[in-house]
């Protein structure tokens, strides 16, 4: 593992220090619409990744919060341990599992230079809107010693691009444990899930089918970032308004628009 430090001068480990300033950013935007976390909540973060979600809602809530963190990824969930474990996380449950519709093992693709974008729906690295993404993730990344193209006339930037996007989203196949939300509230006698982080690269609509009728009731908040692909945003707030979360809010930045890709906020009213 490596090491690196947050804009708010915290030293994690990760397995790619480049790519932790982007995940830490987007990190930000999940305390909007009052969606704050206080002390005792009982937290999942779907979709853990180096374990930023987890660190910054213990700060939200005063450390005096539980969590219990999923990231499937092997290398991936040896750094979230060794965040936890450096800054004293006390209610902290890693758990190495992909969360699905029910246990089971699948077939993960990671991306070892592009961690966060590790999936089971491995991205197709010749199409416009993958390379798009990747572009605007790369540039404001470039090391020194590969600053040279940001010189380059507009196409053959677009090349040198393209051609360094391939390596960097060389995938490797990995077989990671399955699990179901409704699985882990049994198993860890939930009574109430305050605030549920769902991220994970185009399976979020697997993650809520897992969840069984009488659990629905437990969960108060989400916040999701939804791929919408073929109707998924859609579906995503069909499903979340159908077991009584309400206050829906679609929210897509600038940036994301050619992706088409939101982050969903839900919350569940008093008594509902």
């Amino acid at each position: 593992m490596l090491e690196t430090r947050l804009p708010n001068d915290r030293a994690v480990f990760c397995p790619n220090p480049l790519e932790v300033p982007i995940i830490f950013e987007q990190i930000t935007s999940y305390s909007r619409h009052g969606f704050d976390v206080k002390e005792g909540d009982t937290i999942f973060d779907v979709g853990a990744n180096i374990g930023l979600f987890s660190l910054t809602a213990c700060d939200w809530g005063r450390r005096s919060v539980k969590i219990f963190a999923f990231e499937p990824i092997p290398a991936t969930f040896r750094a979230l341990k060794a965040n936890a474990e450096r800054h004293q996380l006390r209610e902290f449950v890693p758990l190495q599992y992909a969360v699905s519709r029910q246990r089971g093992e699948e077939t993960f693709t990671y991306y070892p230079l592009a961690m966060a974008m590790s999936t089971a729906h491995p991205y197709d690295v010749d199409s416009d809107n993958v390379l798009k993404r990747g572009f605007r993730n790369i540039l404001p990344q470039l090391p020194r010693f590969l600053r040279w193209i940001e010189r380059l006339p507009p196409r053959p930037q677009a090349v040198t691009l393209r051609l360094l996007l391939k390596i960097i989203l060389h995938g490797r196949r990995v077989a990671c444990r399955t699990i179901s939300l409704s699985d882990a509230i049994r198993e860890h006698g939930i009574d109430q899930v305050d605030l549920i982080k769902i991220d994970v690269e185009k399976a979020e609509f697997e993650v809520l089918q897992g969840i069984d009728p009488p659990d629905w009731k437990k969960v108060q908040k989400i916040v999701i970032e939804v791929h919408d692909i073929e109707g998924r945003l859609n579906a995503v707030v069909d499903v979340l308004r159908s077991h009584g979360l309400q206050d829906v809010v679609c929210q897509q930045e600038p940036e994301m628009k050619e992706f088409g890709v939101f982050t969903v906020f839900a919350r569940r009213r008093t008594g509902s």
